[in-house]
């Protein structure tokens, strides 16, 4: 099974992520656009699990807590920083330091279950287009200019995370939700 761990977003939050993906368009072409049903906050990628590791990872990812946390969409980001851009995202404001803290409680339970722990530095985002082949780094200029009268996006409460199943098909990933987690106190 392939496995994440995401943010669902809110319906309003979709709804203005669309926009900023319309309003960008001209200077992403030839990427691919996320779907609206597929746009989140990704916690953490799992990636290929044996299906036995289930209750293990739903156990240990319950004790998580940290409360809800307040966030929105503040900008439009392009990965990587430099050079030619592969990934146009959504960059998240408001409570990411909370945030940050409880990506890596789940981060460490992830290690502690055998999971790999991610490199990169964690940055909460939303991906909304995927380019194969790259975009010119002209793109980060273009893509900030199209998008600066549509930030920020309406503030919403994270009050939990969600572990998926994505499946990849040739219509594009399917996302399956296979248990919740609330962020309690």
């Amino acid at each position: 099974m392939r496995l994440f761990l995401a943010i669902e977003l809110p319906a309003e939050v979709r709804e203005h992520l669309t926009r900023v993906q319309e309003a960008m368009v001209p200077a992403v072409e030839r990427a691919a656009i996320t779907r609206d049903a597929a746009l989140h906050i990704t916690v953490k990628f799992l990636g290929e699990t044996d299906p036995s590791k289930l209750d293990a990872i739903g156990e240990s990812l319950a004790a998580v807590g940290g409360g809800a946390v307040e966030l929105k969409a503040t900008h439009v980001e392009c990965f990587p920083e430099r050079g030619s851009v592969r990934i146009v995202a959504a960059g998240f404001g408001g409570d990411t330091k909370r945030l940050k803290g409880i990506q890596e409680a789940i981060e460490q339970r992830s290690v502690h279950l055998g999971f790999r722990r991610e490199d990169r530095a964690y940055k909460a985002h939303v991906t909304l287009a995927r380019a194969r082949p790259v975009l010119p780094p002209a793109t980060r200029q273009s893509v900030t200019d199209l998008t600066a009268p549509l930030w920020p996006g309406p503030t919403f409460s994270a009050g939990g995370f969600v572990l998926f199943q994505s499946r990849l098909t040739p219509q594009g990933s399917q996302y399956t939700k296979l248990r919740e987690f609330p962020l309690h106190s």
